[in-house]
């Protein structure tokens, strides 16, 4: 099953912690065979 989500709000609105938290919580829930998380995000605001 895919899930995909839009998260919109302002510069320094908490969007990458948005996204971030229930990905580490489903690293959390299962047991790991691989890489389970490859997230990207830029560190400097555009």
């Amino acid at each position: 099953m895919v899930k995909m989500q839009i998260v919109l709000a302002p510069t320094a609105g908490g969007k990458t912690e948005a996204a971030a938290f229930p990905l580490l919580a489903g690293l959390i829930e299962r047991e790991l065979q691989s890489v389970g998380l490859l997230y990207i995000a830029p560190i400097k605001a555009l």
